[in-house]
């Protein structure tokens, strides 16, 4: 009886996006897939990139948003997927994260749908009742930003600098990450 229950298991997280989002999001629950900062507080891991016009998202309203314009704040990009299981379980901790830093001016939040449908985006925010600015891509991203992998997750800091990097799941609503974002914000 439990095999039939673990292999039911384990083909509902096949099928279905959801669920193998729920198992991720019950792991991260109990203190897995926290993102590694101990490279991003070295000044040697800094990479500095173009906050060039090129480098641009387009939000909801159809308006262009482009890196340069962001230059003195801190940059939080997250590439990710309505489809994608680790995407769809990063979002509680995201958003979460993104509510502790409403009304700060000196903080950006770009949630970048890399599909482009922004409609079904908003849809799926909506159901989920997730509050995060949506954007998708206006060209391709130089590859220190994204690589292809989601989710991805970015910080640049107030001088351009990537200062974080995450490929893969990852739980974003900690202390010790919310104090690293407001350490940035405050230099």
């Amino acid at each position: 009886m439990l095999t039939f229950v673990l292999v039911g298991f384990i083909v509902a997280m096949i099928i279905f996006p959801e669920v193998k989002a729920g198992a991720i999001t019950g792991l991260m629950k109990i203190g897995l897939f926290r993102p590694d900062l101990s490279s991003a507080t070295s000044d040697h891991n800094k990479t500095k990139i173009s906050l060039s016009p090129d480098v641009a998202f387009i939000d909801e309203n159809n308006k262009s948003v482009n890196l340069t314009s962001l230059k003195g704040r801190v940059i939080f990009i997250n590439f990710w997927a309505d489809w994608c299981p680790p995407c769809i379980a990063e979002m509680p901790g995201i958003s979460s994260l993104h509510k502790k830093f409403l009304g700060d001016s000196t903080i950006v939040f770009i949630m970048a749908d890399v599909d482009g449908d922004l409609q079904k985006s908003k849809k799926f925010m909506d159901a989920h009742k997730y509050d995060l600015p949506l954007f998708r891509l206006a060209g391709s991203p130089p590859t220190t930003l994204f690589r292809g992998t989601l989710p991805t997750t970015t910080v640049i800091n107030k001088e351009g600098e990537i200062v974080f990097h995450e490929q893969g799941v990852a739980n974003y609503d900690f202390k010790k990450f919310e104090m690293f974002l407001k350490q940035l914000a405050s230099r």
